[in-house]
Order: structure tokens, then C-alpha cells, then sequence
């Protein structure tokens, strides 16, 4: 299945967890969520800023709650890592280090 398959390599090669920086703007963020990849942007969007249980995407979407669950932590963690990326390009200061440009071509800033 193709979904599967970009899942996974999505998976691989996301191995750094930066934290998310503090100074960002709200625009900024909205910014870097637009550049997620559809199948994670919509759980994020749905759970984290409209405020949807799990179960609801899951029935929303007709897809398993266990699939909502992990496009939620790989969309979150996909965020994290545009986010730091950008405060990093940008001058602002972040907390940890990390490769900022490990991701490029997922459609992250």
C-alpha cells in the first residue's frame, strides 16, 4: 500500500526530536503546519487546534484509532522539527542542536 510505504520512510528518517522553540509567532507556526505532509497536517490540525478525540478522527477519517495515533506523533514531531529548523535559520535562539536539514523534501520549512 503506498500510504504504508511513505509512512514508513517518513519514520526512518525522522530520528531527531529538537524542542520546540519558545519566541516563534503564531503565523510562524500556522506557517510550518501548512508545510506538513496532508496525512499528518489534518490529524494535528483536527486534534490539536479543533480539539477532536481520537476516536472522532478515527471515525472521521475511517481509518484505525492506532493510525490517528501515530500520524499524530509523527505530524507533532514532523512540527517540532520545521519549527526548530526555521527559529534556527532564522537567529533565534534553541535549545539543543541537532541537523535542521535532515528532513528536506517532506514538505517541512
Amino acid at each position: 500500500m503506498q500510504l504504508v510505504q511513505y509512512e514508513e520512510t517518513i519514520a526512518e528518517t525522522v530520528t531527531y526530536d529538537p524542542p520546540t522553540p519558545r519566541s516563534l509567532t503564531d503565523d510562524e507556526v500556522l506557517a510550518a503546519l501548512e508545510k506538513l505532509p496532508r496525512d499528518y497536517h489534518l490529524p494535528v490540525m483536527l486534534v490539536d487546534i479543533e480539539g477532536l478525540s481520537y476516536r472522532e478522527l478515527a471515525e472521521a477519517l475511517g481509518i484505525p484509532i492506532g493510525t490517528v495515533m501515530s500520524r499524530l506523533h509523527r505530524g507533532r514531531k514532523l512540527l517540532r522539527m520545521g519549527l526548530a529548523r526555521y527559529a534556527h535559520e532564522a537567529g533565534y535562539q534553541t535549545t539543543g542542536e541537532g541537523n535542521y536539514g535532515e528532513n528536506r523534501g517532506y514538505g517541512l520549512p
